[in-house]
């Protein structure tokens, strides 16, 4: 729970910014997110997705959305 209010807090300091700093926070939240994910976070695997599939701060990447999208739901499949 804690992760994800820091996650939709970098969310809301983009909107705020009117685009003046949506690289540095998008870079945070892609940088927080890959350790998520490699800690087997479905949460993070699943932020990672939407950032590749639309490109926010790193060059659009269907296949590797693709990928992190099927770890996030097989992470969340084992839970339940």
């Amino acid at each position: 729970m804690f992760r994800r209010k820091i996650y939709n807090r970098l969310l809301s300091w983009k909107q705020d910014s009117n685009g003046h700093t949506a690289l540095l926070i998008e870079g945070a939240a892609k940088i927080y997110s890959e350790k998520e994910c490699k800690l087997d976070d479905g949460y993070g695997c699943g932020i990672l997705g939407v950032i590749y599939e639309q490109g926010q701060g790193v060059i659009q990447d269907i296949t590797l959305a693709k990928l992190y999208y099927k770890k996030s739901c097989d992470l969340y499949r084992t839970l339940n």
